[in-house]
């Protein structure tokens, strides 16, 4: 049996899976995808190459498991920032401004990486899936508050908070952002509520 660094071999099997991930992600995010290789990663890692493939039958798959972790991370601080507003209009300020925080401390930075990369058709449904589930939070409040036109006021808000994450990953101050991209969208239900 090979020799394991952690008290179980869960522990360990844990550790290189998350030790594959991180060095994955490094190189991602400051080399670019075509870094991202078998060796490049299991080097950077500090495990044996044949380790990747342990873990990872492809390219493709170590990929989709990168964009599951950021989303999975993403998705739980969503949900946290908007469970502890009250319901309706709190919760969808909570939501702005969990959203734009998010953007503007980098950890939107690996899903944009992903955006632009070629993968199989299995992997890129994967990650759109994963990208639609956040789409789950702002439709249950939008239900709360406008009915049945959360279904056209959801992407016209994802549009515009689209469009302030990258102000506020461009430099422009998170907090002068939210405050705008709230009130425009605050303004907006409100009108579109009360018609």
């Amino acid at each position: 049996m090979p020799k394991i660094s952690a008290a179980t071999v869960a522990e360990h099997r844990t550790a290189q899976h998350a030790a594959l991930l991180a060095a994955a992600e490094e190189l991602l995010l400051s080399d670019g995808i075509d870094a991202v290789t078998p060796s490049a990663v299991t080097s950077r890692g500090g495990l044996a190459r044949s380790t990747f493939y342990e873990y990872f039958p492809s390219k493709d798959d170590l990929l989709v498991a990168l964009a599951r972790e950021a989303f999975e991370l993403w998705t739980k601080e969503l949900a946290e920032s908007v469970a502890v507003a009250s319901p309706g209009r709190e919760q969808l300020r909570a939501y702005i401004a969990a959203t734009i925080r998010l953007a503007a401390d980098g950890k939107h930075d690996l899903a944009t990486v992903l955006r632009g990369v070629s993968l199989s058709p299995k992997s890129q449904a994967d990650i759109v899936a994963l990208h639609t589930a956040l789409d789950d939070p702002l439709g249950a409040i939008l239900r709360t508050l406008v009915g049945r036109q959360a279904r056209t006021a959801a992407p016209l808000i994802h549009g515009l908070l689209g469009s302030a994450m990258k102000l506020a990953t461009a430099g422009r101050p998170a907090d002068e952002v939210t405050e705008m991209a709230t009130r425009m969208v605050l303004d907006g239900i409100g009108i579109a509520a009360e018609s």
